[in-house]
């Protein structure tokens, strides 16, 4: 299985090594967050745990950012994407960057670490890694409490989901 899982991630780096962007169909404007919260709770599309392995349930009225990624050494736009998330705080979004077994969870875990950041990486299911999409990574999925969805692929996408602008060095 972790072969299996290996290889798959193998085969998306090709396509993310030339991925310029996310594709627009699933690149929706977002407004703001503070535009979409709302009474409702986010339902996520599957199972997510925490590094302790217990399962996650966004609050009432909290958005939910899954971000999956194929976790690299020193890829500078995979850092930067991380170090963004790491950025976003505030009690109405929830980030969640995901991986889909314990080894890549470690691995990018460790990555992140690395990063002087306090930034837990998840495990998520498989129904959660459909959502997000897995053809193009990085991927990122919002979820509002208000049911609306937006999705991104492509490094940044995070960013853009937000509707922040985020400048490099």
């Amino acid at each position: 299985m972790k072969s299996i899982s290996t290889l798959v991630l193998m085969a998306c780096l090709g396509m993310v090594a030339c991925d310029g962007g996310g594709d627009p169909a699933r690149e929706a404007p977002s407004d703001s967050l503070e535009d979409h919260t709302g009474p409702g709770t986010v339902q996520l599309p599957g199972q997510v745990t925490d590094p302790s392995g217990v399962s996650v349930s966004p609050d009432e009225g909290v958005a939910v950012l899954l971000y999956f990624w194929m976790p690299v050494s020193d890829h500078q736009e995979t850092m930067d994407d991380l170090l963004y998330l790491a950025s976003v705080t505030g009690p109405e979004l929830m980030i969640l960057p995901v991986q889909p077994d314990a080894d890549s969870r470690n691995f990018a875990q460790t990555l992140v670490n690395q990063l002087d950041v306090s930034l837990p990486v998840y495990l998520a299911d498989t129904a959660v890694l459909g959502a997000i999409g897995t053809g193009a990574l990085p991927s990122s999925l919002l979820l509002r409490s208000d049911g609306s969805v937006s999705g991104a692929t492509g490094f940044g996408g995070p960013a853009r989901l937000l509707g922040t602008t985020v400048t490099g060095d």
